[in-house]
């Protein structure tokens, strides 16, 4: 998709790269739109968070700034997201099987908790 994007100019640059995951999301936008609207809002908060950090999830900081409560609940959720093969655990962190629905989440959800990335951030 990039390298169709950058045909004309014969480069591959961060604007193409946004561009083309930018189109790959709306295409994408209705799958990912019923995928969220099944999450439970902890759940849909936890990927909130997930979209900024890949771990740390259950400090006080993170809890109390996407509104996870405790960290029992924090962990169930994680559980529940990888159960779902939503996100993996990769040993240094949780990451989204999906880097798309990120950026989704990203366009979508993020600016919900006051929180503004571009749609190609990777933490």
């Amino acid at each position: 998709m990039a390298a169709d994007l950058a045909r004309d100019s014969r480069q591959v640059d961060e604007e193409s790269l946004a561009d083309a995951m930018r189109a790959i999301v709306r295409q994408r936008r209705p799958m990912y739109e019923a995928d969220w609207k099944a999450f439970t809002a902890l759940q849909q908060n936890v990927l909130r968070a997930m979209t900024t950090t890949r771990r740390g999830f259950t400090t006080a900081e993170t809890r109390r700034k996407y509104a996870l409560g405790d960290s029992s609940r924090v962990s169930k959720a994680l559980a529940a997201l990888e159960d779902r093969d939503v996100i993996l655990n990769d040993g240094g962190g949780h990451v989204f099987d999906d880097p798309f629905f990120r950026s989704w989440i990203i366009r979508a959800a993020l600016s919900d908790v006051g929180v503004s990335l571009p749609v190609t951030h990777v933490p």
